[in-house]
């Protein structure tokens, strides 16, 4: 089942990105801050110090750490039934966003984050009950919000730590506007219209908003480094479906990410019987009664929707609180049926940003319901991006709050033979679109890279509705497992693929989901699906909440999220004998291949380059053959850093890192030259850094007044803080100049004269 694309991003690729998970001592809540260096010199990181647990004896608290491929750490967290003690000098009187402020200052440098108060702004504090809370952090660099840079914090009322998880982008490679406002605007509306076909004029946007975008965050294979963008959101009138988020290159104005936001569930049966209206807004005015009086389809509706608010007011939400709208008369969760916004037959439901919108029949099906609710839920809370790994996170945390809530209201066709099925009340011939206990049947994949899986863009937003499939089948291991506590299996053998556990059953499932859905970020990828559900289980451990044991983390979170192989495959490691050599307005890389590809071969290699050349700073090789490349282009007297990693479909290497220092030369003449004196050339050769470069040679060069070439006079060695002197003859008008020839892997020179003098000559 998949909808149509609305995603343009350059350049981009997937890679499934695998977590490498260590247990570290916990530093002691009156240590010294947990530094970087020391989490990295033992097996993936080890620390030193130790604290017992919260609630412990004498045992001490050991820190799970989650680490991608790239070395970035994506979680931090208490073993299950554990917490890390709150800092010194903090009280437990404090607030939760004080609290986890006190732990992002000693763990928040595994996360590159060195000024947690001056990058790290409190976004949001969701209550988890019995005193647990998750706080989340919205990064900022520059005095710019980043997009997917959060960090959620989970404490409890102590203030103790349970877990850490997020990304945040490393660095900011740019954060300068060049591009209006106004011509990004347009830009923004010219892509949307290209790719939706709506004319332009009928399209409204918002006001373009200054943002951070770091491609790294949402995809492996992304450009590593932030870049200013404006981000605008673009809407049709009349065309509910149609909400796109798009981002702007802040130099170079070109379209980045172009993502719709308004995800729905496809069907291929219709009714037109409904007639066709331009405006589908649920406003005063236009409300139905729920009585007898209204159509099949809204009485279904409002059946429905009271059975998702009721499911999610038993873990602690409102959720006319969290995803209702208000048209003047207050809050609140508004469904629109029958609808045809593109004529009809519209064999669609889908969650619009404000409301829900119900193609004829659908409202019926009480998990089609409640899955498009939960999109409205995970706006409002992780914010997860609808593109490849992070949409189909999306979509199956729909499925599994669809399927959760079906399985627990009593409405509809409740059939042992229906459980886990998509869709089955839906009046139509063949309705279901998907099994989560067997995504296979239905053309998704069941595993990380199994059958089915897609790996890069098909029309789908990367295989969004393809890929949930994972996510769908680990949420229906944890729930009923792969064999019962009497012995008989579950899955065939009572096992999956190597995996044996039991299950924990929806009251403990449903908790654990939604501590998961506070706690993903918007670029989450499925192994960050595996931590952040391991960790909300060991705080609902912590706290044992609905009699969630640390037992039940260990065994079965941990082995449904290891058989769906969340995190299995291995990533090559680095390119070796990486070089960067500086020629004029040039560069040349040259390397050799990783020592070990890791489970997959490569497939490409890319080149990160900071700053961005000609607005690109993200230069793919296609061709894994290929041991150099040659990079034209280059301006002079910058200092360049570059980036090399290794691509394959299982991940991509760390990558390794060189710089090359831009030379600039300063140069000064004699001011008046008589005929048959020596003229005086005197400069100095300086790094971008401002120090003198010694012991390089410099050469002199002329230009005669008419003539089209310059010819060379003399050569000379910089001093020791990089001074150079000339004294050249002088008999007419002439130019000259003096240039740092270089080749080397240390400078980048230049031949073009930018610095030259006219010394004018008295003429015989």
């Amino acid at each position: 089942m998949r909808s149509r694309s609305f995603l343009h991003a350059a350049g981009a690729a997937t890679v499934c990105a695998s977590l490498l998970w260590s247990a570290v001592p916990a530093a002691a809540s009156s240590s010294t801050p947990a530094r970087a260096r020391g989490t990295a010199t033992k097996a993936a990181g080890a620390g030193t110090a130790q604290a017992p647990a919260s609630g412990s004896h004498s045992a001490p608290t050991r820190l799970q750490i989650g680490r991608d491929k790239r070395g970035r750490t994506h979680f931090v967290g208490a073993q299950a039934g554990r917490t890390v003690k709150r800092p010194a000098g903090v009280s437990a009187q404090a607030s939760p966003a004080t609290k986890a402020r006190a732990h992002l200052g000693r763990y928040g440098q595994l996360f590159g984050v060195t000024d947690p108060s001056g990058t790290l702004r409190t976004a949001a504090v969701t209550g988890l009950g019995r005193g647990q809370s998750v706080v989340r952090f919205q990064q900022t660099a520059r005095g710019l919000p980043v997009l997917g840079g959060q960090l959620a914090t989970v404490v409890d009322a102590q203030g103790n730590m349970i877990s850490l998880s997020g990304e945040t982008s490393p660095r900011v490679a740019s954060s300068t506007f060049t591009v209006a406002a106004a011509a990004a605007r347009r830009a923004a509306l010219g892509a949307t219209a290209r790719d939706t076909g709506v004319a332009r004029s009928r399209l409204t946007a918002t006001t373009p908003a200054r943002w951070l975008y770091d491609a790294s965050l949402f995809a492996a294979s992304g450009a590593s480094g932030a870049r200013g963008v404006w981000l605008v959101q673009v809407a049709a009138r009349h065309r509910d479906d149609v909400r796109e988020l798009v981002l702007v290159d802040a130099i170079t104005g070109k379209t980045v990410l172009h993502v719709n936001q308004a995800p729905h569930l496809t069907q291929v049966v219709c009714d037109n019987k409904k007639r066709k209206r331009e405006d589908y807004t649920c406003a005063p005015g236009r409300y139905q009664r729920e009585d007898a009086s209204s159509s099949v389809d809204a009485q279904a509706a409002f059946r429905a929707t009271r059975a998702a608010s009721d499911f999610y007011a038993s873990l602690g939400v409102d959720l006319t609180a969290l995803i209702g709208s208000d048209y003047g008369d207050g809050k609140k969760i508004r469904s629109t049926v029958g609808v045809c916004p593109t004529g009809c037959p519209y064999d669609n439901a889908f969650w619009d940003g404000f409301q829900m919108v119900y193609g004829p029949g659908f409202p019926r099906a009480d998990d089609v319901v409640a899955h498009e609710l939960t999109h409205g839920v995970t706006q409002h809370t992780s914010g997860l991006i609808y593109w490849f790994q992070s949409g189909a996170i999306n979509e199956s945390m729909s499925d599994v709050f669809g399927e959760l809530i079906d399985q627990s209201n009593g409405l509809g066709n409740d059939d042992p033979s229906v459980r886990w099925l998509l869709g089955e009340d839906l009046p139509f011939r063949n309705p279901v679109t998907r099994s989560m206990s067997n995504p296979l049947a239905y053309g998704q994949p069941d595993r990380v890279r199994g059958p089915n899986w897609v790996s890069q863009e098909d029309g789908d937003s990367g295989g969004v509705h393809s890929n949930s499939g994972v996510g769908n089948k680990a949420a229906y291991l944890i729930v009923d497992g792969t064999v019962r506590a009497d012995g008989t299996p579950v899955e065939p053998g009572g096992v999956f693929n190597g995996q044996a556990f039991l299950g924990l059953g929806i009251d403990k499932a449903k908790f654990i989901y939604w501590a998961a859905e506070t706690m993903l970020t918007p670029g989450a990828d499925y192994a960050d699906l595996a931590n952040t559900l391991y960790g909300a289980c060991a705080a609902l451990a912590a706290s044992g909440t609905a009699g969630i044991t640390p037992a039940d983390c260990e065994t079965t979170v941990r082995g449904a999220t290891t058989a769906t192989q969340m995190g299995s495959f291995v990533g090559p490691t680095e390119p070796q004998q990486v070089r960067v050599e500086g020629r004029y307005h040039e560069i040349r890389v040259s390397w050799a291949p990783p020592v070990n590809p890791g489970t997959a071969p490569i497939s490409s290699y890319v080149l990160i380059v900071t700053p961005a050349i000609d607005g690109e700073n993200f230069l793919p090789i296609d061709d894994p053959s290929l041991r150099e490349v040659v990079i034209g282009g280059i301006p002079a007297g910058r200092t360049f850093a570059f980036a090399l990693a290794a691509v394959t479909a299982d991940g991509n290497s760390p990558p390794v890192s060189r710089t090359l220092k831009g030379t600039s030369m300063s140069l000064t003449a004699t001011k008046k030259v008589a005929v048959g004196k020596k003229a005086r050339l005197s400069g100095r050769l300086i790094s971008r850094e401002g120090a003198g470069v010694a012991g390089r040679t410099v050469k002199l060069y002329r230009k005669l007044r008419g003539k089209s070439t310059y010819r060379l006079l003399a050569r000379g060695t910089t001093s020791a803080s990089g001074t150079y002197l000339f004294r050249p003859r002088t008999v007419r008008r002439a130019k000259y100049y003096v240039t740092f020839p270089a080749f080397s892997t240390a400078f980048l020179g230049s031949r073009t004269p930018a610095r030259s003098v006219l010394l004018r000559g008295r003429a015989r």
